[in-house]
């Protein structure tokens, strides 16, 4: 402790020494030589108890770094082979969903042309079923003006006609009422 005062306090001198400094000062201090000698052994000190502290201090800090170096390296390796994995699953889950909605669109295709079918047999059918009806009300709509032609001329003629027997021989049956009645109506 003393030696860093007289330290201090030869450094103060070196720096007022009337060759260095202003010159002012009446104290003139010891001579240069004592003061190189008391700096050499100020560094002999320094180089004997402190520059060892100061170089193993140094090399736990170096120790230290290079080990959080080779952690940190191998914590960057480990994350980018893990962001590989995941660029690859995201890859594989992408091309996945490509698959699916390809799929998707196979199968909806599908199931619209088996809809559109069929909607086009139950059309074609509830066609079918119309005209039938159609065709069947038609003929009962002919077989019913028939007989009402039928009872009509008979009322008219006030001949009979006999119920069983043949269409054919009906319409002949009508043609000859129709001339009759119309022979006997521009007489």
């Amino acid at each position: 402790m003393v030696e860093l005062y007289l330290l201090a306090v030869n450094f103060w001198d070196i720096i007022h020494y009337p060759h260095i400094g202003s010159g002012n000062y009446k104290y003139s201090g010891p001579p240069l030589l004592f003061v190189l000698l008391n700096f050499a052994v100020f560094l002999w000190l320094v180089k004997k108890f402190i520059f060892p502290l100061l170089r193993s201090n140094l090399q736990t800090r170096k120790t230290d770094y290079l080990e959080l170096k080779a952690a940190s390296s191998r914590m960057l390796k480990t994350a980018l082979e893990r962001y590989h994995k995941q660029a690859k699953r995201k890859e594989s889950i992408k091309g996945e969903m490509r698959r699916v909605l390809k799929t998707l669109k196979e199968e909806s295709a599908v199931e619209v042309r088996d809809i559109l079918h069929k909607a086009g047999e139950y059309e074609s059918q509830r066609m079918k079923e119309t005209n039938d009806q159609i065709k069947m009300k038609f003929s009962r709509m002919k077989k019913q003006l028939t007989n009402e032609v039928i009872e009509k001329i008979i009322f008219r003629t006030g001949e009979l006609i006999p119920m069983k027997i043949s269409h054919e021989e009906k319409v002949d049956m009508i043609r000859n009422a129709f001339e009759k009645s119309y022979m006997e109506k521009w007489k």
